[in-house]
């Protein structure tokens, strides 16, 4: 281990600031290359071999939450190894009717890096399935509530329900 004095210590610091954002940005570059790969071909080896490498838990963490934020991709155990991650399509993913992009900043159009995300950063003008599930779930409240005042009857609502589930299992 380095023996630090107080002449070296802000040089160290500065040094090891330089050499993390090295890093990250190392990894943003392999993330981005890692998605367009599974954009063109359906491959997410380069995920797989990113959260198999030997960093950090917080930051494998991180990746697997910015991967399957912008795919419809989930990370599971490897069968064949279980020391081992891969990722498989999420037949669940909110993302599997959207287009698989990265996220990007409504004000400068630049890319959101895994280090700036988190799920807040997701900016998703209107969500059509979302909207369907909260409106199923509603009108679903709405039956059961015997004491609340509903327009048309019960029966016309569950029949409108039974609609939208059909709706929301297609897309």
């Amino acid at each position: 281990m380095t023996k630090l004095t107080t002449n070296t210590f802000n040089d160290y610091l500065e040094s090891t600031v330089k050499s993390d954002h090295s890093v990250a940005d190392r990894c943003q570059t392999m993330l981005v290359f890692g998605h367009e790969h599974y954009k063109k071909s359906g491959d997410s080896r380069y995920f797989a071999s990113m959260m198999n490498a030997n960093f950090r838990a917080s930051r494998r963490d991180a990746f697997r939450a910015y991967i399957v934020a912008h795919t419809n991709l989930k990370c599971v155990k490897d069968s064949e190894d279980e020391t081992k991650l891969k990722f498989v399509k999420d037949p669940k993913s909110a993302n599997k009717t959207r287009t698989i992009a990265l996220p990007k900043n409504k004000e400068t159009g630049a890319t959101i890096t895994w280090y700036e995300f988190t799920k807040e950063t997701i900016q998703v003008d209107f969500d059509i399935d979302a909207r369907i599930k909260a409106l199923i779930n509603q009108a679903k409240t709405a039956i059961e509530d015997k004491t609340r005042k509903i327009k048309g009857t019960r029966a016309h609502i569950k029949d409108q329900v039974k609609a939208l589930e059909a709706l929301a299992a297609a897309s």
